[in-house]
């Protein structure tokens, strides 16, 4: 579906128990969160632009409070945003592949009681984050392949993790601190 609901002054997108379903040349562009959704699953979300209209970072790109599985995020969009992409609870077997997150506050964030598995951050734009690029909690199968850090305060925090993959991770432009690893 093609849509234009960057002019939509809240949520530009909110969906509730959505599965397996496309969303392909959205702009969505809501002042607090762009796609707001709530117990999705196998959905693909494919040229999204889910970035903040305004100056400085604001509220969500997407934002899914109650986890998700197998959702897949790819070629997105997303500037000046609080949070880029943020997971809460489990998030199992997600991709964000080639997106440009760079601008955001953070660019990924999956740290408020996740415990899920297999999710994968493949070639994203996390350049320019104002804090995090990635923060990541509890995914024992985590891949991280291909990002771009550069210019973000911080690059990748990953915590109480017992196994990960992170290949490919330019983090030499990261300007305060590249790499934290807790419980792992």
């Amino acid at each position: 579906a093609d849509a234009d609901l960057s002019q939509v002054s809240y949520q530009a997108l909110q969906l509730s128990d959505v599965n397996g379903s496309t969303f392909t040349n959205i702009q969505a562009g809501g002042t607090y969160t762009g796609v707001y959704a709530v117990a999705c699953n196998g959905n693909t979300f494919t040229n999204v632009d889910a970035s903040y209209p305004g100056s400085g970072n604001s509220g969500l790109g997407f934002y899914l409070p109650s986890g998700g599985t197998n959702n897949i995020f790819q070629d997105c969009i997303i500037h000046n945003r609080g949070y880029g992409i943020r997971f809460a609870e489990a998030a199992n077997a997600n991709t964000i592949q080639d997106c440009n997150l760079s601008g955001n506050l953070n660019a990924i964030y999956v740290l408020e009681n996740s415990t899920g598995q297999g999710n994968h951050i493949l070639g994203n734009d996390l350049s320019n984050s104002g804090s995090w690029a990635l923060q990541f909690m509890a995914d024992n199968t985590l891949e991280i392949s291909g990002n771009t850090y550069h210019g973000s305060t911080y690059g990748i925090f990953l915590g109480a993790v017992d196994g990960f993959n992170l290949a490919d991770a330019d983090l030499s432009q990261v300007s305060y601190q590249a790499l934290q690893l807790s419980d792992v």
